[in-house]
């Protein structure tokens, strides 16, 4: 199966307030009290989407390989070790090598898993202006600077969000989190020169949302191709692979992968229906 990619939008798939109660129940009860306490609503909205699109991760994978398995039963499959980073607790032989990700931010939510190495995913919005860029003086290294300042305005608030979000992808994969210094994590991108299209990842896009959400673009993100190498403590890490994603004007998507045959992704992007129908929820 090698890999899954989901995306659920909150703007265009709205949460009634009924939805959101009548959803929450069908979580076991630790899930639930986590997401109840929460103050406000889209905040409970987000972290539900995240419990649900892993179970729609584990649901399919164990459909695939023709094994049985209730959405009340995916949290007891998790685990998560002394940095937070999500295992897998099984016998089950077929669920060795299988890790997955989630991420929110915004307005969306994506989840991807893979039974073929590491995996890491962030979604990142463009929200961080110039102004702010003090308090993010840390996080970059030397190199991460130059390229965001060599643009202009909203460019560097894009550049931003982009580096942001391929660190996260990277940082979650590899199970450290925010433990890391991020500047000691350098990312190079810079256009691909001649490419053939070999080279172009191709993100193919769910066809209901294509035909219900004709505004929306899914893009590899600016100039059309760019190479991402990633440097730790100077060293090239040559083992990783990274993609960019523009979900739409306000978010970029990161992917970091072990697995280096990456090169196209069926992204499926849900809706409240395709949760409910792939979870076994009653309507």
């Amino acid at each position: 199966m090698t890999f899954q990619l989901y995306g659920f939008n909150t703007k265009l798939n709205e949460t009634s307030d009924k939805l959101l109660n009548s959803t929450l129940t069908n979580l076991p009860e630790h899930d639930r009290i986590k997401i109840q306490k929460f103050y406000f609503k889209k905040d409970k909205v987000l972290s539900l989407l995240g419990r649900l699109l892993t179970g729609c991760l584990f649901l399919n994978y164990h459909k695939h390989h023709q094994l049985q398995l209730e959405f009340k039963d995916v949290s007891n499959l998790i685990t998560r070790n002394e940095l937070e980073k999500p295992l897998i607790k099984s016998d089950n032989p077929l669920l060795k090598n299988f890790k997955f990700n989630i991420s929110h931010h915004g307005y969306w939510v994506v989840g991807i898993s893979s039974d073929q190495g590491e995996i890491g995913i962030d979604v990142s919005k463009y929200e961080i202006k110039p102004d702010m860029f003090d308090a993010f003086s840390s996080t970059f290294s030397t190199h991460e600077w130059n390229w965001i300042k060599s643009v202009n305005g909203e460019g560097q608030t894009q550049r931003i969000a982009c580096l942001w979000a391929l660190k996260e992808s990277y940082v979650k994969a590899i199970g450290c989190g925010i433990t890391v210094d991020l500047d000691l994590i350098s990312f190079i991108l810079e256009p691909i020169q001649n490419s053939s299209t070999e080279n172009f990842w191709v993100c193919n896009v769910s066809l209901t949302f294509l035909m219900n959400h004709s505004l929306t673009n899914i893009y590899v993100w600016k100039d059309n191709l760019m190479s991402i190498k990633l440097k730790v403590k100077g060293q090239e890490k040559m083992d990783w692979v990274f993609r960019l994603v523009e979900l739409d004007d306000e978010h970029v998507m990161a992917i970091a992968s072990t697995y280096k045959d990456i090169q196209s992704l069926d992204f499926n992007i849900l809706n409240w229906s395709d949760i409910y129908q792939t979870c076994d929820f009653d309507q």
